[in-house]
């Protein structure tokens, strides 16, 4: 059989591109006559991928999107920050190239979204051994997926409140692990965090001593946080701590953030404020 000239070498990769191998082996036999040395080989192949704690195929899609991001602040402009091009501000190419960013991002996600469900689907059908508690990639949630990290970014955006206290409930509901859950939305902070920071940055609305001790405290707790809860699922191996303490958090958040949001309003009121004014974007 065609099928049987596929070597195994465990000293080396089996194959340059293993998909399209795998491709051409199903086209040869049926599923019934699949080599089974074949599919361990190919399998060996996803778990060597798998060992890589940073996947540089699958991050340097957030450092282009970052990039990209960063590059239209500077090529537009901001009230702080004169445009690099001399464009301005709030003429048509001034909108035009803020509104870039949209299909730039669409187009990302459409990339991305379809390299996962790809990946998904080969690896099923080689046989690989998903757990339980991994997402089951099919179009809805490719759909779903990016709608919630677009409105994680929006709050974060607008309210100031971390990215992770919104992802961490939409992945969770996903069927997400609790402790992919946080690893995943620790990881996605950094993005969502940074990039709202840095349109701050731009637009000269940052205390930066204010916020040198935000981060150096944070930092600091996001350390000392993250080691005790590793020990504690290390003594104990239960992962539900994570979901309850999300819980206490998102009902702390629910209580003072509308609370604080009245107070302010209440003081502009009373300095005469009209709090239903929208300023000029302009």
């Amino acid at each position: 059989m065609k099928f049987m000239m596929y070597r195994v070498n465990s000293n080396s990769k089996l194959f340059s591109n293993p998909r399209s191998e795998y491709n051409t082996v199903c086209n040869v036999v049926d599923n019934e006559e699949f080599d089974s040395i074949t599919r361990v080989a190919l399998l060996k192949f996803e778990f060597e991928k798998d060992k890589s704690r940073l996947p540089f195929n699958k991050i340097i899609f957030c450092f282009i999107s970052y990039s990209f991001l960063l590059i239209i602040a500077l090529l537009k402009g901001t009230g702080h920050i004169r445009s690099i091009i001399g464009i301005t501000t709030c003429s048509p190419i001034y909108w035009a190239i803020y509104l870039s960013y949209l299909p730039i991002s669409v187009i990302i996600t459409y990339i991305v979204g379809r390299l996962v469900y790809e990946e998904y689907n080969y690896r099923l059908e080689i046989g690989y051994p998903y757990h339980p508690s991994d997402i089951k990639w099919n179009k809805d949630i490719i759909m779903k997926y990016p709608i919630y990290a677009l409105s994680a970014g929006i709050l974060s955006g607008l309210l100031g409140i971390g990215g992770g206290l919104i992802l961490g409930p939409l992945l969770l509901d996903l069927g997400v692990h609790p402790v992919v859950t946080t690893a995943t939305s620790n990881f996605m902070v950094v993005f969502i965090s940074s990039s709202t920071t840095l349109q701050y940055i731009l637009s000269g609305m940052m205390n930066f001593n204010y916020g040198l001790v935000c981060t150096l405290l944070s930092t600091f707790g996001s350390f000392v946080g993250t080691y005790v809860i590793q020990k504690y699922l290390e003594r104990t191996k239960k992962h539900s701590i994570l979901v309850f303490i999300l819980a206490g958090v998102l009902a702390i958040s629910t209580i003072f953030i509308p609370l604080h949001t009245i107070t302010q309003m209440s003081k502009q009121i009373g300095k005469g404020q009209n709090i239903w004014n929208f300023h000029n974007p302009c």
